[in-house]
């Protein structure tokens, strides 16, 4: 059920609020995707980057 509100004697839809709400959430997900990118991207550097080391200095 979506809220109604009225403005100027007209009804519009849902309140300022929920779209709000929703901006700041789809925000939020965004950030917590893109801190588990960051996440993932050192993961995949530190591994590789000791894999290069060793490899380099001889071991398989």
């Amino acid at each position: 059920m979506v809220d109604m509100y009225v403005t100027n004697g007209q009804c519009v839809g849902s309140p300022p609020e929920a779209g709000l709400n929703l901006l700041l959430e789809e925000m939020r997900v965004r950030e917590e995707s893109q801190r588990a990118d960051a996440e993932r991207h050192r993961e995949f550097r530190t591994y590789w980057g000791r894999r290069l080391r060793e490899m380099l200095r001889g071991r398989p």
